[in-house]
């Protein structure tokens, strides 16, 4: 199955649920000449209201059900404001279909796409969470992996299966009682990962923050015969997000100890079908476990993009390939995370210098370090 990211904006300004509209006509289109919807990043303006999520969520949920009928895709509604000036931007997922069974299956409401070709399964999930007023963290997040869990477990499937994740965290730099939001969901995550993952690895992952309360989870998931179609890749310039030191975790320990890593791979490439796949996971000017380029959102930007790249090279993932299949590195979409609204402009003009035409979306949003800038995933 050959899969195409395709980035949808409003054609015109209007409010949010014109631009939606807009966009839906958009996606609707490409449907129509023979892609197969898989799932929608829908991010949205927002104004930080919780009953507004929901409103917002549930015109989204009505009209994507009305419009796709027989193949919704999964999708996600997340407070990161898009680049000026629109209010809405979709990044969609779609699908040439080979011969592979496609289909969309409910979880309670939630829609999820799963797709099985032999003994072969993958599912992709978006939204996982709560729209309801949940603003601790520590329960969101508990939420949010207790439902995700009994999907895969409903599959047949575990947190082994997961190969890709993305996580958004409400507010996720703010303080409580001396505890960090993006720590409390990092200890929530090792928590579930400790129980239910027995891997040596872990999913490649971003974990971000979002104008909204709560945590969203996405991901992706497969299940094969073939046990060693999934590779951990390394930076060998900075160092495993799992073997952080104490000193760059924030806020006091949960419990009596120490605090828990954020659980991730740098990236995660997937020997799976005809090409092999490269999932980067979120992306920072980190080099050792340290942040550079302190203020310097161009030197940020310049230092992420050296890291994909170590990431991204040809020479290592051909020699990962137990086939030795000569590699071409081809980016099917960058998402960009900005944390100051003045940035947008030298960011992207740095970022397509390097990626070129590359299918891109560019989101006002909190990393999850105060001196962080900007992160990019591909």
């Amino acid at each position: 199955m050959r899969k195409r990211c395709i980035i949808t904006k409003p054609l015109s300004a209007g409010n949010t649920d014109e631009e939606w509209k807009d966009c839906l006509l958009q996606l609707n289109r490409i449907r129509s000449g023979g892609l197969r919807p898989l799932k929608f990043n829908i991010f949205i303006e927002g104004d930080g209201s919780i009953s507004s999520f929901r409103d917002i969520k549930k015109k989204i949920a009505d009209s994507l059900t009305s419009t796709f009928t027989d193949c919704i895709p999964t999708f996600s509604i997340s407070a990161h404001p898009p680049e000026s000036p629109g209010k809405v931007a979709v990044e969609a997922l779609f699908a040439e279909p080979t011969g592979e069974i496609i289909e969309t299956c409910f979880s309670d409401s939630l829609p999820y796409v799963k797709a099985t070709s032999g003994s072969n399964k993958e599912l992709w999930c978006c939204g996982i969470g709560s729209y309801s007023p949940v603003t601790d963290t520590t329960e969101a997040s508990h939420y949010a992996f207790e439902t995700l869990n009994n999907i895969l477990r409903n599959e047949g499937m575990s947190m082994n299966n997961i190969v890709r994740q993305w996580n958004y965290i409400g507010n996720i730099l703010w303080r409580n009682n001396g505890h960090q939001n993006y720590q409390l969901f990092n200890e929530v995550r090792h928590h579930y990962y400790q129980k239910h993952r027995t891997t040596p690895w872990y999913p490649s992952a971003t974990g971000i923050g979002m104008l909204s309360p709560g945590t969203l989870i996405d991901f992706y998931a497969l299940q094969s015969d073939d046990n060693n179609i999934i590779i951990p890749l390394n930076n060998p310039n900075q160092v495993k997000a799992y073997e952080y030191g104490q000193e760059v975790l924030v806020g006091q320990p949960v419990c009596t100890g120490l605090k828990n890593s954020p659980k991730f791979e740098r990236a995660v490439l997937l020997l799976h079908g005809d090409e092999p796949t490269l999932f980067i996971s979120g992306t920072a000017s980190i080099i050792g476990q340290v942040t550079l380029g302190k203020g310097d959102v161009e030197q940020q930007t310049r230092i992420t993009i050296e890291n994909i790249k170590k990431l991204a090279d040809p020479l290592v993932v051909t020699d990962m390939d137990e086939r030795k299949r000569p590699c071409n590195i081809l980016y099917r979409n960058i998402r960009v995370y900005v944390k100051n609204i003045k940035d947008f402009g030298p960011v992207r003009d740095i970022c397509t210098s390097h990626f070129g035409e590359v299918p891109a979306v560019y989101l006002l949003s909190d990393i999850c370090r105060d001196d962080l800038l900007m992160e990019i995933e591909a």
